[in-house]
């Protein structure tokens, strides 16, 4: 299902758990941004997050790197969601991560809603539940 992507303010607080649910995506080391962006697609039509999957590149204006195909969350307000870019650009500390809003001076994102369908609703499931019944490895730091 593709949502509108006009006309939904989310507060303090759902931007807040927004940001803590990325930390848990990003913790699973071994999906690429095709999956992540899924995920993070079917959690957020769960909680009636207006959003958009998009697919594009991702280019590095100072080294004009780019990364094709990319792909990334656009929430109603403009805001994007992509936890993998650092994947492909591992040792540029400048990379967007997290949630962020566009512009973002050292990096360009162009692209269109991704027309593909999600992977399995049921890999979607195993792979939330994971999120929210595992520790979280900076859990298990914190505790030794």
């Amino acid at each position: 299902m593709i949502m509108s992507n006009v006309g939904q303010t989310l507060s303090e607080d759902a931007l807040d758990e927004i940001d803590l649910f990325l930390d848990r995506v990003d913790e699973l080391l071994a999906l690429e941004c095709n999956a992540t962006t899924d995920l993070i697609s079917y959690e957020l039509e769960r909680e009636g997050i207006l959003h958009q999957r998009m697919c594009g590149a991702a280019k590095q204006t100072s080294s004009g790197d780019t990364v094709f195909p990319h792909c990334w969350i656009q929430l109603a307000d403009g805001q994007i969601l992509d936890v993998r870019l650092r994947m492909y650009f591992p040792y540029c500390e400048d990379a967007p991560h997290g949630r962020f809003e566009p512009p973002v001076d050292s990096y360009v994102y162009t692209g269109h809603v991704n027309p593909e369908d999600r992977i399995e609703e049921s890999l979607l499931i195993s792979l939330s539940c994971l999120l929210y019944t595992s520790p979280s490895p900076r859990d298990q730091r914190g505790s030794r």
